[in-house]
């Protein structure tokens, strides 16, 4: 989520799985990895349908209750043996085992991720829960096409992806064109946006599911770049179970921000020690009011970006975090870019990481730029 004095909200990926759709490009055959991909698609789906239905009626404390069965679902809840990645890896073989909790958590980070750019506020809102629903159908039947191909010859279809696509639309038509249409939307949601996100999520996914067998992971901008540390290595990744922020992740912030505009020759940014409390406190009082950027402007800032409840803790969520803000690239519109168009303003002279750890281990993080 992004903030600043121009108003925009929005994380573009490359529309990426249409693209490879598009050229011959091959998955290893593996029913294993074909069961994998649409559990993460129909988990995914139902996810964001709790997000739906709390859209149009909102109740927090049953749209909580809908993730978490779903994800319990996934999981296999207080019996991990019972999770639907360990059923599959009973079958082998498996391009790869022992990744369910890191696809589960992939998952969560998407859905907050899609959630936060539609924007919905506690006021009901069929457009808002139009769009949500829009993109649950399509990731149900993108990663349908992906699973399709491992179960058959390995190619992927692109008339299957396109058809999904199709279907998807845009503001002008479509499943999306049609929400928008609705008229009660929330100022997020920009139809290209979204899509462009599930994308980026699709591709992602099946990278980290079949690494050595898709042919264009080497060559993807997702999953989502880390830039190499030679500044600050990685603190050790120790789950912080209180609301304790995260000094050494606010040093690696710094360090990675810095990292990614120097490779496009902007100068580094100062670490803004002063303010690192504030954004704290900020993240805090978003997690609190469950919209991002609701305590902007509270730092003396100018600008913000942040990663809302996010799978923690800091210093292993930050990297994802940026890479996801940095992928958008330069260009127009805001709403579009402006994560990295904040990154990159050659006004902005310092930032200040704050990282709010609620007692759940989910981490609120916020970057505040002057």
């Amino acid at each position: 989520m992004i903030a600043s004095r121009s108003a925009g909200v929005g994380a573009s990926l490359v529309g990426v799985l249409l693209a490879w759709a598009g050229s011959a490009y091959g998955v290893t055959v593996s029913g294993c990895l074909a069961g994998k991909l649409g559990d993460v698609g129909r988990t995914a789906a139902q996810e964001i349908a709790c997000w739906a239905r709390d859209a149009a009626k909102p109740d927090a404390a049953a749209r909580a209750a809908c993730v978490a069965r779903v994800e319990g679902r996934f999981s296999g809840g207080p019996d991990p043996s019972r999770g639907l990645f360990a059923k599959r890896e009973r079958r082998p073989p498996c391009p790869t085992v022992g990744d369910e909790a890191e696809i589960a958590a992939d998952v969560a980070a998407f859905v907050v991720v899609t959630t936060g750019e539609v924007g919905a506020t506690t006021r009901p809102s069929r457009c808002d829960a139009g769009k949500l629903g829009c993109v649950g159908r399509y990731l149900t039947g993108a990663f349908a096409c992906l699973a399709r191909a491992a179960k058959g010859s390995g190619a992927v279809d692109p008339a299957c992806v396109a058809k999904h696509r199709a279907r998807l639309g845009d503001a002008a038509g479509g499943c999306l064109g049609k929400a928008v249409l609705r008229g009660d939307c929330s100022a997020g949601g920009d139809p290209g946006v979204l899509a462009a996100v599930a994308d980026g999520f699709a591709a992602a996914t099946l990278c980290a599911l079949d690494p050595g067998g898709t042919q264009e992971c080497g060559a993807l901008p997702t999953p989502l770049p880390t830039p190499t540390r030679t500044a600050t290595p990685a603190p050790t990744r120790t789950p912080t179970p209180t609301p304790t922020g995260g000094a050494d992740a606010s040093q690696l912030c710094v360090d990675l921000i810095n990292q990614y505009r120097a490779t496009i020759g902007m100068g580094p940014l100062q670490r803004w020690t002063d303010q690192e409390g504030c954004a704290e406190d900020q993240g805090f009082a978003d997690s609190a009011s469950g919209t991002p950027h609701s305590a902007f402007g509270q730092c003396t800032e100018w600008a913000q970006n942040e990663c809302p409840n996010w799978p923690g803790p800091p210093a292993a969520m930050i990297d994802d975090c940026l890479a996801l803000m940095w992928a958008e690239g330069p260009g127009e519109p805001y709403s579009a870019h402006g994560h990295y168009i904040n990154m990159t303003n050659p006004s902005y002279t310092k930032v200040a990481c704050g990282f709010a750890v609620l007692p759940n281990g989910r981490v609120w993080a916020v970057q505040d730029f002057r």
